[in-house]
């Protein structure tokens, strides 16, 4: 399991609106962005980031949290991948976040993340 520290800084260090974007086409909408949601088929958007909150809610499907939870959505995404992805090019030692067993774990994050 991740720390929840680490989580924090993690949170703390990415901007949801930049990351989802790396995704989603978002369009501004006054102080939110909006898209068509990921998560079910629609045609007029319902998917929203808030910037000031750094969540995202989807008011068609009810699909909503943090950026962990944006990435986690993906069952193929594991952990210390999200880890890696939310802090960017920012420093920030991924490969340090230990274990259940209390050890660093090898990288295992397929190249390119």
């Amino acid at each position: 399991m991740i720390p929840d520290d680490v989580i924090a800084e993690v949170l703390r260090r990415t901007d949801i609106v930049e990351l989802i974007g790396g995704y989603l086409p978002l369009k501004s909408a006054g102080r939110t962005h909006k898209a068509l949601c990921p998560f079910h088929n629609e045609k007029t958007p319902s998917f929203v980031v808030n910037p000031e909150r750094q969540i995202f809610h989807c008011f068609g499907c009810g699909e909503g949290g943090d950026a962990i939870a944006f990435l986690g959505s993906d069952a193929r995404t594991p952990a210390r991948a999200m880890v890696r992805i939310g802090t960017g090019d920012r420093p920030m030692d991924a490969a340090a976040i230990p274990t259940e067993a209390g050890q660093p774990a090898p990288d295992k994050t397929p190249p390119g993340l």
